[in-house]
């Protein structure tokens, strides 16, 4: 397989990708940049008219069809496609245009931005809360049980690192001061912990809480533009036809 056909195949990959998520317009141009490496490829051409067709686009879909049907002509999948798409396709008006297929166009489920996990403050929030929080709020599940186990971990060693400390301090305090000071047990020292360990596990949770922090940031960002741009799309998505 040579390096273009490599390119191409990944493109492939990455427009089916989309294409399975429900992103047709990005399917779409993912398809045209494979189509631009090599545009004689009636496999190709196909394609990109059963995303055209996907997206109600017709007219676009039948010439894309029949130009990949003069790159490989007596195919019997794209002649079923052709007849498919002239028997389906809505009568025109009397201006000459055809009407739209609702059904036809995708309807994107998100188009508030403040919502399914699209609001940059709400998952700032949670992540300087609790690290992990703030993926599970922009749907990175896998990813928050991650930052939320090893936040777990660290939390844990500093505690059992200070564990020394802290018993004396609690020692210290509690109930009434007997009568001989010498009972009283000595007050902490710092040679009672290991101050490398302890700080080294304190900079592990810095470091994760500040990771999810940024990274549900960027998740939650990119949500918000993917639902700004789906309702730049689709407009009336969402409303009954």
């Amino acid at each position: 397989m040579t390096p273009l056909d490599k390119q191409i195949e990944r493109l492939l990959l990455e427009a089916n990708l989309y294409r399975m998520r429900g992103n047709l317009v990005l399917a779409e141009e993912t398809c045209r940049k494979a189509l631009s490496l090599k545009p004689q490829d009636p496999s190709l051409l196909e394609f990109l008219g059963d995303l055209q067709a996907a997206q109600g686009d017709v007219d676009s879909a039948r010439a894309t069809y029949k130009t990949a049907l003069s790159l490989k002509p007596g195919d019997p999948t794209l002649e079923e496609k052709i007849a498919r798409l002239v028997i389906s396709a809505p009568p025109k008006t009397s201006a000459g245009f055809r009407e739209p297929s609702p059904a036809a166009v995708p309807r994107p489920e998100t188009k508030n931005p403040s919502s399914g996990g699209a609001n940059v403050g709400i998952a700032l929030l949670l992540a300087s809360l609790v690290p992990g929080l703030g993926q599970f709020y922009t749907r990175q599940v896998v990813k928050g049980l991650l930052v939320m186990a090893l936040a777990a971990v660290a939390v844990v060693q500093v505690a059992v690192g200070l564990a020394p400390i802290l018993s004396k301090l609690f020692n210290m305090y509690q109930g009434l001061v007997p009568s001989n000071p010498e009972a009283l047990p000595s007050a902490p020292q710092l040679s009672d912990i290991s101050p490398v360990g302890v700080l080294t596990w304190m900079l592990v949770l810095f470091v994760v809480w500040l990771y999810g922090c940024v990274d549900a940031g960027f998740a939650a960002s990119r949500r918000s533009r993917a639902a700004r741009r789906d309702s730049t799309l689709y407009p009336h998505a969402g409303n009954p036809p």
